[in-house]
């Protein structure tokens, strides 16, 4: 009786001893299973957060350096420097002459207002440019000239008949007007206005020249008029 008693005492300690099971293959294919699967929430969280990219951690450093210097200049046509408004009044008398003096009552009397928009400058491309070294250069500016005209009124403001002026022509408004617009009384109005041209024209010039290198010195030489 006893040995049978003892050999299950022994039998049941022999099994309450027993060594765990290893981890096994079901083990480890759900340990696999849980990391992927954290791991892809980490990549999920990650790109939730914007993480940056290797693009923006990397990338391309760059520097332009853009030297410049004044070789030319040339303008193509004609460079309006000044541009001022003329009026005035033009008296036109005009008479019956008999022997070279004037029949007494004859004379017409006209008063012609007149205005127009007086264009001043110069030829750009008779303008040279010549480079003396690399921060100095010289420009030659031939003589200044009337470009043009325009918005011109002529009108007649008034009239002043003599008694026997019924004699004496009509006078030609057309022909007083090219007294006031004429090449004598233009180049007078550049004549006139040679200082101020002067001023605008090295305003102009020196404008585009430092504007292409801010250190660049400039002398200008001014041709006179044939």
């Amino acid at each position: 009786m006893s040995k049978t008693s003892s050999a299950a005492s022994h039998g049941a300690t022999a099994h309450s001893r027993r060594k765990p099971k290893g981890f096994g293959v079901k083990g480890a294919l759900s340990f696999l299973l849980i990391g992927v699967l954290l791991g892809g929430g980490v990549i999920m969280w990650g790109s939730h957060r914007s993480w940056p990219g290797f693009g923006d951690v990397a990338g391309t450093s760059e520097k332009t350096t853009d030297r410049r210097v004044v070789e030319s200049m040339e303008l193509k046509g004609d460079v309006i420097l000044l541009s001022m408004r003329m009026e005035g009044i033009l008296q036109k008398d005009q008479a019956r002459t008999l022997g070279g003096h004037e029949i007494w009552g004859t004379t017409k009397t006209q008063f012609i207002q007149y205005g127009y928009d007086a264009q001043l400058g110069v030829d750009g491309q008779a303008v040279k440019v010549k480079r003396e070294d690399p921060t100095h250069i010289t420009v030659t500016v031939p003589p200044f000239k009337f470009i043009g005209h325009s918005n011109e009124e002529f009108k007649k403001a008034a009239e002043n008949d003599g008694a026997l002026s019924f004699v004496t022509a009509d006078i030609d408004t057309a022909k007083a007007i090219t007294e006031v617009l004429n090449p004598a009384t233009e180049q007078q109005q550049v004549k006139e206005n040679g200082k101020t041209l002067k001023a605008q024209c090295e305003k102009f010039y020196r404008g585009i020249a430092e504007g292409i290198d801010p250190n660049v010195k400039i002398k200008f030489v001014y041709k006179n008029a044939s």
